[in-house]
């Protein structure tokens, strides 16, 4: 412990040194170390903040450190006990393994199923920007929160190993997916019991929306998965008096930030529901100590992971980006509601009404239970948290950003519908109705085309076609020019694979010997220079032209 605290404490000295430096000096010999790589916009801003920068950075950490040398006692108290209890883990009982298993194969069969789906576009723009590139850049570059950077780590290394092909580059967020079955009937035991936690992970396993994105190379499914075992770590906490449970329950959710910034509403959730939670019991280990520790080494970790990304691209693109731009109020009320009733509907998405009713009552159930007993419902306070930070900050989030809360939603239903059935079926009729409710909705997320056809994160799904017909005609001096929406990261993904030059999707076309369009069908698009355009191909979502160069 104490070497680590050393560490910390040298690099921020060395940060705190070179930032004495000239800011051209640095940024220089940076360019230097890292290629051609760093050419573009990057460099005027580090040549301009790069000092200031590495001063914020190092004061950070000096902070945290000083932080965890103060409370150095419970700073070991967490370490010696997530030493002492580490074991193997125990074998599950049979009718767990049996339970999770069933779960977890119809998780796999139905993921696999559109895991070779057309590239999108945000996970290609991941690939094209991010996890193609050396990890140095990958995980410093930081335009957008499009590069999340636990996903960026792993589909550069899934790349480096395996290749490029979707399936491959999309791992990550499978395996995500796939765990995030028995981590749900985790939690779901050990908030309720075996029959919630069975319901939860067949949900789970069939929805559609969980589906999607266990299919879609980013890192919404690592921030799922770190959320609900971080839960599960805050009960055991509670229920154990546990202080590994709550030190590794820092390690997750740092995981989680790293996945995604907006794990910060799961982490307010978290801790939210530790402190309720802790008032209902007498807590002799774990003290208020220990918990300030726990958010010094959160703090510590994720400033850690995100370091390049402070020092390269600097702290504004994490926290004052434009997706988090304070929203006018007026903006705010009628963006925020239409956000939460999309995020509804695709909760919803491929669930049959009568089960979609049945999930929303058992929701109720359990919280109605829930206040009887005079405690606060874990759903609403998820909820109230979520949509409190969302108005202090003034922003109305993408339907993704909720995803986290979706396997949430499905334990604490499930155990609603098991309260109800008590007394009035026995164990193996909702087992029973949790294979047929669960075979329901995973039959229609198979049929019903909504994950191939969904518009989140973006979509072109000719590029693939239009790539392969430009194979053989396309020259080095020509130019590809895109006229369709959410088209050109897809492009520029698939047209190596086919062995055409990406630079002529960036020729300006004045510059072209030829010139070939990617426009909308029935359209006829206008080039300055540029006339008399030509179909090559027609395809469903869009028509490939040849135009000829304007006389004059």
């Amino acid at each position: 412990m104490l070497g680590w605290l050393i560490f910390v404490v040298l690099l921020a000295v060395v940060l705190l040194v070179a930032s004495a430096l000239p800011n051209t000096t640095l940024v220089g010999r940076l360019l230097g170390a890292a290629g051609e790589q760093r050419a573009g916009t990057v460099t005027p801003e580090l040549v301009a903040h790069l000092g200031e920068r590495l001063r914020f950075a190092a004061g950070l950490l000096l902070v945290l450190s000083v932080g965890l040398t103060v409370l150095r006692a419970p700073f070991e108290d967490l370490i010696d006990a997530a030493v002492h209890d580490l074991t193997w883990p125990r074998w599950p009982a049979r009718a767990d393994a049996l339970a999770v298993g069933a779960a977890a194969l119809l998780a796999i069969g139905l993921r696999l199923a559109f895991l070779n789906q057309p590239m999108r576009y945000d996970e290609a723009t991941t690939f094209n920007e991010f996890a193609s590139r050396p990890l140095y850049y990958g995980l410093s570059f930081y335009p957008d929160p499009n590069n999340h950077l636990l996903n960026t780590l792993l589909v550069h290394f899934a790349f480096v190993g395996l290749g490029n092909q979707p399936w491959v580059l999309r791992l990550p967020a499978l395996l995500a997916g796939v765990l995030l079955v028995p981590a749900t009937y985790a939690l779901a035991r050990l908030l309720h019991d075996r029959r919630t936690a069975f319901l939860s992970a067949m949900f789970v396993a069939a929805s559609s929306y969980l589906v999607e994105y266990s299919t879609n190379a980013r890192g919404y499914m690592l921030q799922a998965l770190c959320f609900v075992v971080l839960l599960s770590l805050i009960v055991i906490a509670v229920r154990r008096d546990g202080l590994s449970a709550l030190f590794l329950a820092a390690l997750v959710a740092a995981l989680g930030a790293y996945a995604v910034p907006t794990m910060l509403y799961g982490v307010v959730v978290a801790g939210a529901w530790f402190w309720i939670q802790a008032r209902r019991v007498r807590l002799s280990r774990i003290a208020p100590r220990h918990l300030a520790v726990s958010g010094l080494v959160l703090g510590l970790v994720v400033s850690l992971v995100y370091l390049p990304v402070l020092l390269v691209s600097g702290p504004d693109k994490l926290v004052a980006n434009r997706f988090v731009a304070p929203l006018d109020l007026s903006e705010l009320a009628l963006e925020l509601p239409t956000s939460l009733a999309h995020t509804w509907a695709v909760w919803n998405r491929d669930i049959a009404l009568p089960i979609s009713a049945l999930l929303l009552l058992g929701f109720v159930i359990t919280t109605v239970a829930d206040v009887r007993r005079k405690t606060m419902p874990l759903g609403v306070l998820a909820a109230t948290v979520c949509l409190a930070i969302a108005l202090l900050q003034r922003v109305a989030p993408y339907e993704r950003v909720w995803l986290f809360l979706l396997p949430l939603y499905f334990v604490l239903s499930s155990g609603g519908l098991v309260r109800l059935s008590q007394g009035r079926w026995p164990g193996l009729v909702v087992y029973a109705a949790g294979l047929v409710g669960a075979g329901v909705i995973a039959v229609t997320t198979f049929t019903s085309g909504s994950v191939l056809a969904s518009p989140e994160t973006g979509r072109f799904v000719d590029a693939e076609a239009v790539a392969r017909t430009l194979s053989g005609r396309l020259a080095p001096g020509d130019a590809v020019l895109t006229l369709v929406p959410a088209s050109q990261p897809e492009l520029q993904y698939y047209f190596p694979r086919f062995g055409l030059p990406i630079d002529t999707l960036v020729r300006p076309p004045e510059e072209a010997t030829r010139l070939y369009v990617v426009a909308l069908p029935d359209t006829t698009p206008a080039v300055v220079g540029w006339d008399h355009p030509e179909p090559i191909q027609r395809f469903p979502g869009a028509v490939l032209l040849a135009l000829q160069r304007a006389p004059g």
